[in-house]
């Protein structure tokens, strides 16, 4: 479902001065959306595991 958003990016890049320019800031959005969702995934996966073993489901 995260992969869907990555399209969006051309609705940013388009009001760019030079397709150079275009292109950077895809890669940015692109670049901050991975950080994010990767993060994300860890901060989860990370508290999932703590909260298990504050309940003692192990």
């Amino acid at each position: 479902m995260a992969l869907a958003a990555i399209p969006v990016s051309p609705a940013y890049v388009t009001k760019a001065p030079t397709p150079g320019r275009a292109v950077f800031y895809g890669r940015m959005f692109i670049l901050g959306m991975v950080i994010t969702h990767t993060l994300l995934g860890l901060s989860a996966g990370l508290g999932g595991d703590g909260l298990q073993r504050l309940m003692g489901r192990e």
